[in-house]
Formats: C-alpha cells, structure tokens, sequence
C-alpha cells in the first residue's frame, strides 16, 4: 500500500500490486459518422476500480487528416460496475468510420 499525506488535502492510499507495467488495450466498439454528425455510444459493466483511458482512433481512409472530437463520461451502476458513455463528433463534411479503443492502466 502505497500512502501520502498532504497539508489540507488529505490522506491517500493506492495499492501498490494494482499498476500494471504494460497497459490491457483492445478494441470495444466500431462506428461510423454522417458528416458533421454527432452520436453517443455506452459501454457497460466494467469494474468500477479501473482506471482506464478511451480514445477513438479513425480507420477511414481519405485524403487529409479525419477530424473528430470525442467525451467520455462514466456514471456509477454502483459500488462494482461503471458504465462509460462516449460522445463522438464528426467535424468533417465528410462519412467517417472509426473504432472506440480502450487501455486499462490500473485496476485499482
């Protein structure tokens, strides 16, 4: 267990065994985007104790750089369980496609 203490912020606590030297990654889900179009896709029961990254990555090829912004926001099922809603924008006029891609970096 690792603990720090700070002046008015309080007392933290992380265990040590949790922190992974290589991240878990993978593929969740695939999408694809009219132009300017904007759509929420959720991802569910995941455990409520990882801390994990998303990041959408753009498969469709096309002249240019695809332009994209994404949100993700996670609400609570409860005490074990998150669910992750991720809030994707096509900022192109153009169709794009895309995958949502996930890394867990700890799972405490």
């Amino acid at each position: 267990m690792l603990r720090a203490g700070t002046r008015n912020r309080g007392i933290w606590e992380i265990p040590v065994d949790g922190w992974q030297t290589q991240p878990r990654t993978g593929t969740q889900f695939t999408g694809a985007l009219a132009g300017n179009e904007t759509k929420r896709w959720f991802t569910f029961n995941w455990p409520a104790t990882w801390h994990i990254i998303w990041t959408i990555m753009p498969v469709t090829p096309r002249p240019g750089s695809p332009q994209i912004s994404w949100a993700v926001q996670i609400e609570r099922a409860n005490a074990e369980y998150a669910t992750y809603w991720i809030t994707v924008r096509n900022l192109t006029p153009d169709q794009l496609t895309f995958e949502g891609r996930y890394a867990v970096l700890s799972r405490y």
